[in-house]
């Protein structure tokens, strides 16, 4: 017979809404053949991944040793990442994608490379997948085992660098595999970024798992650093013939990146190449180099190895293994650093530009002391990206430091690489360049007077097409001249733009510290903070918004006292905008006074005839309208109403829009849903066509919207126009994000948790799951341990997320969640005066029971079952309405628990008044839950006939199967599982009770026909439910007809 499922508990906490549309992505079944395949017109290269490292030539360039693809020091450590690595890959999904990321020398690609191999020793086939134009990776085909292929292992190194859509089509057009197994990909990159993020909300639509490992330094200790120092100098010394160098000490970095594996391996490499030139003195005869100092820093470091390097070329010259003389490539190693790789015939004419006599020369000396990653490409950058950054500082009149590098080209250089071509275009390199520049100024300052300030002063576009961030970075500069950030002030958005609102943000800061700093007019200061405010406050920095603002309204004040017909105009202005500061900061009383203000200056203004000024009345009242609180809501309305009149009076642009959403906030606050969703269709039909017209304006108020209008379905219990709603907006909040993560991540997080939640709805465990890791994951990045609401959403969304585990049988990480949650709730609640973490605290322990006894942990389910029927049961006694049907749910949980703790009588005393309280919810409330009522008669039944009640089992068990006949009936597809296991119970408590054997043997019979029909979906519970079914039947056909005696016997 098949015990009745766990414990229902209580899955009603209401989460919060979010949205975005999601196209289906998933993985083609194509074949592959041994070597290189290119996929048709997608154009990509997959190739066996290469296990073995190239050949790597002792005369090399020094900075080539410190080539990951080299791997000439040997992997170590990671294990914990590697485990982690090898349980995902042998996880149950059928597909899965995962993101590893780390900054630049955190040894990405060594990881893969070690997992790689391994993988492969297990059988697995492991591809490179390369873009179009790239050389092929250089792996031989592995044999395929007898066996054949446990499945293919895909590996993606510099993802950040394919286009989106390139990407995309690698994944859902075809990773061809012989295996016909799973399938991973593992993606290796130096950040997570907007690509990643929508990239994984497409993959949520599909069965393919997604999630992310970050690397951390490896070389964290001393201890740790003396381990890496000391297997890189074996390695390199190896690699160079040197002997002698196992003493060598290991230098004590300091300062920024020497924690990094690259940091110990550019020491050593440092220390046996000095090794062996002072070995090579002694054999020369040559007076011994004197006595050096250990470097301290990343600095020394980086004069150390560039020396060397530029003595390699000397060698290769002096040899006529290349015609250009150190100078000249030096020139062209500075050009590489910042354009990074070309094509052979762009490069040439680049060098040309910029006066190489033999330009084709030079590029071909350059590749052959730096082959190109990309094959097809010439002038690969000066690896890694600190060390050719320092070459082009170095290089540079000014640096007092190693002035043998100093060559006054480079003072020019940069300029007249930049300058743009012929047709008026920049070249495409220019961001990358400019993002270069603006990294060696950072720490060069001599490097940012002489090339990049007049640079970007006399050209401030170029600083705009290396983007947002690399403004940012520009204007956090320390001593940066104000006539750079005025020259950039000019080509920057002039409103809201969310690719540049970090941007705008930060120059304005940095000016408009200098402009008030040198006005005399009050006024103009008063402007200033003004607009400094609302910049701020686009990029999400509320508080330096306020900050801003309370300089500005006393100034106003003052101004309007003593000519209100020109200032108080701009007084409401400024104090409208400071309540929306208030507002955003939590200052909630304030904010409310504020905006009360704001209306009352406006509303005088437009009254004594000023009706120009009737659009600052609807945007004031509009923004108070939803400050109320719930016990002033009328007041609300009333304002938010009044706004969205006066603005279709006035014209109906996206304000209104803007305003309806209000409106719809508060209608749904006060419960009238179907009136909020008319007005929240119509606000979104508006603000969907502003947003399309220009999104980097308006796709904060799409987001935000989309986020309304789900709500509204969801309250409605449309939840079908709720996800898709609740998908949209993920989407946006995503591309938002990778703008400003700090000002969106609070709402892309709102956003999956309500995904998370519609998904769940609509029984789409998976991809639910999926999206409440993303919104964990968010929540725990917004790090709101001191924020009351960022915890308790991160509570729901760790709740949310333990359901979905649960019932997909994952009860392990489902426990995990869920104790993580239970804690967030006790926590909130002892810091609480109010008793309204009660709720999610019980309805986390109902779960939990379930999760416990599915585990075999008996006591924990005890103790968790009988928390939560005693805090329901409390709860039950002030709000029966409300709280009566959890109680009931939670009985079910404390019956089990009871039952397998061996308190038998217990367990039933509590069945039967789980039943009790089911029957009377259904007999007096339309919108109980028919379905509870007969799974607890299922279960009350076969624990009457589990403890000899047979006659009392018998009426029950045929209750059950009555109940859930008619609930098959009203919704066949919902329910057949719970009506054949009430049939296999209906026939093992007669035959238990040796009664109606006959009619347990039709409803045995019954019960594996329905069994057999659901085993076609592949539902493992199901085959075990159809095993037991058959167990039972198989008894039911002995009782009834014994087996006849062999003939003779």
């Amino acid at each position: 017979m098949t015990t009745p499922a766990g414990p229902a508990g209580d899955r009603h906490i209401v989460g919060h809404s979010g949205a975005a549309s999601v196209a289906g992505v998933g993985f083609a079944n194509t074949g592959i053949v041994d070597g290189d395949v290119t996929i048709g017109s997608i154009g990509y290269i997959v190739s066996p991944f290469p296990t073995e490292p190239p050949t790597v030539p002792a005369s090399s360039s020094p900075s080539r040793f410190l080539d990951a693809r080299w791997q000439v020091v040997p992997f170590h450590g990671r294990d914990e990442e590697l485990a982690e690595l090898s349980s995902w890959r042998d996880g149950t999904a059928t597909r899965a994608v995962r993101l590893v990321h780390g900054t630049g020398g955190q040894g990405k690609t060594r990881l893969a490379t070690q997992f790689a191999i391994a993988s492969a020793k297990a059988g697995w086939e492991v591809v490179a997948v390369r873009p179009s134009g790239s050389p092929a990776a250089t792996g031989t085909p592995a044999q395929r085992p007898a066996g054949g292929w446990r499945g293919l292992l895909a590996i993606v190194d510099y993802a950040e660098r394919w286009p989106s859509d390139d990407l995309r089509k690698v994944l859902n057009e075809g990773l061809p595999g012989r295996s016909g197994g799973p399938v991973r990909v593992l993606l290796l990159t130096r950040s997570v970024g907007y690509w990643w993020m929508s990239l994984t909300h497409e993959l949520d639509t599909t069965e393919v798992r997604t999630d992310e490992l970050e690397l951390k330094p490896l070389a964290d200790t001393d201890d740790e650093r003396q381990t890496s120092f000391a297997l890189a100098v074996a390695a390199f010394a190896e690699k160079l013939g040197a002997t002698g160098t196992v003493n060598l000490p290991a230098p004590q970095l300091h300062g920024e990146g020497s924690r990094l594996v690259l940091a110990t391996h550019m020491a050593a490499l440092d220390a046996v190449t000095a090794h062996v030139d002072d070995r090579a003195a002694a054999a020369a005869g040559r007076p011994a180099h004197p006595a050096r100092a250990a470097p301290t820093d990343m600095i020394e470091l980086s004069v150390n190895l560039l020396k060397r390097e530029i003595a390699h070329w000397q060698r290769l010259h002096d040899a006529r293994q290349i015609a250009v003389n150190p100078s000249t490539m030096a020139r062209c190693v500075y050009i590489a650093t910042l354009t990074g790789p070309r094509p052979r015939a762009k490069a040439v004419r680049t060098l040309r530009r910029l006066g190489f006599d033999d330009a084709g020369q030079a590029v071909d000396d350059h590749a052959m002391c730096y082959p190109s990653e990309l094959g097809k490409t010439v002038l690969e950058p000066l690896y890694p990206d600190r060390l050719g950054e320092d070459f082009l500082a170095l290089t540079t009149p000014g640096s007092g430091v190693a002035r043998h590098l100093v060559d006054p080209w480079a003072k020019k250089a940069a300029k007249h690489l930049l300058t743009r071509r012929r047709d008026g275009n920049p070249p495409a390199y220019t961001p990358a360049a400019v993002t270069v520049l603006i990294e060696t100024a950072r720490r060069w300052p001599h490097f940012a007077a002489d090339v990049l300030y007049p640079l970007l002063r006399k050209h401030p576009e170029l600083a705009k097409l290396a983007g947002g961030s690399a403004v940012a970075r520009l204007a956090a500069i320390p001593d940066v001249e104000i006539s750079v950030l005025e020259a950039i002030e000019t080509v920057l958005p002039k409103d809201r733009h969310v690719d540049f609102d970090i941007a705008i943000a930060a120059v304005d800061h940095r000016l408009t510290a200098h402009r008030v700093g040198v006005t005399g007019d009050p006024a103009e200061r008063a402007r200033l903070y003004v607009r400094s405010a609302q910049r701020q406050s686009n990029a999400g920095f509320h508080e330096g918004a306020l900050t801003a603002s309370s300089e500005a309204i006393p100034v106003l004040r003052r101004l309007a006292d003593d000519d209100p017909d020109r200032y108080v105009a701009g007084l409401a202005d400024a104090i409208d905008l400071h309540g929306i500061y208030l507002y955003y900061t939590r200052h909630a009383a304030e904010a409310l006074a504020t905006g009360e203000e704001a209306v009352r200056l406006f509303r005088r203004l437009v009254e004594s005839g000023r009706v120009e000024l009737l659009d600052g009345l609807a945007r004031a009242l509009a923004n108070v309208s939803v400050r109320y609180p719930a016990e002033a809501s009328e007041s609300g309305l009333r304002a938010a109403l009044e706004a969205v009149e006066i603005q279709r009076t006035v014209g109906a642009d996206v304000r209104l829009g803007l305003y309806l959403n209000n409106l719809v906030i508060m209608l749904s606050r006060m419960g009238r849903d179907d009136e909020a969703l008319d007005y929240s269709r119509e606000a979104l039909e508006i603000i969907h066509a502003m947003a399309a017209a220009d999104s980097s304006k308006w796709a904060p108020d799409l987001a935000r919207h989309l986020t309304v209008t789900g709500r509204q379905f969801a309250a409605l219990d449309r939840w079908e126009e709720a996800l898709a709603t609740a998908t949209e907006a993920v989407r946006v909040e995503s591309r938002l994000v990778e703008a400003n993560r700090a000002l969106h991540e609070p709402d892309l997080a709102e956003a999956l948790n309500f995904l998370s939640n519609a998904l769940t709805r609509l029984g789409h465990r998976e991809q639910a799951v999926t999206a409440g890791m993303d919104a964990v994951a968010a929540y725990r990045r917004l790090n709101g341990a001191g924020d009351a609401t960022l915890r308790y959403d991160l509570g729901t969304t760790l709740w949310r997320l333990g359901l979905n585990l649960t019932e997909l049988s994952r009860h392990d990480e489902a426990v995990s969640r869920l104790t993580e949650a239970l804690t967030i709730f006790r926590e909130l609640h002892r810091s609480s005066e109010a008793s309204g973490y009660q709720t999610p605290i019980a309805s986390t322990l109902s779960i939990l029971t379930g999760c416990y006894l599915a585990l075999g942990r008996h006591d924990e389910a005890l103790t968790a079952a009988t928390e939560a029927v005693s805090t329901f049961r409390a709860l039950a006694e002030t709000d029966r309405e409300r709280y009566e049907h959890r109680l009931a749910g939670a009985l079910y949980g404390l019956t089990a628990a009871l039952w397998h703790a061996g308190r038998h009588d217990a367990a039933l005393e509590t069945a039967r008044e789980m039943v009790a309280r089911h029957r009377l919810l259904v007999e007096t409330d339309r919108t109980a839950d028919p379905s509870a009522l007969a799974r607890s008669i299922h279960y009350l039944g076969w624990l009457l006939s589990a403890l000899h009640h047979h006659d009392e089992a018998l009426a029950v068990s045929e209750e059950a199967v009555e109940r859930h006949r008619d609930m098959y009936s009203a919704a066949p597809g919902a329910h057949e599982p719970e009506l054949a296991n009430a049939l296999d119970t209906f026939a093992t408590v007669r035959l238990a009770a040796h009664r109606d054997l006959d009619a347990a043997l039709e409803a045995a019979g019954e019960a594996v026909a329905r069994f057999e029909q659901l085993a076609a979906t592949g539902d493992g519970q199901i085959d075990d439910w159809l095993r037991v079914a058959r167990e039972t039947l198989a008894k039911a056909a002995e009782e009834v007809a014994p087996a006849t005696p062999p003939a003779g016997a």
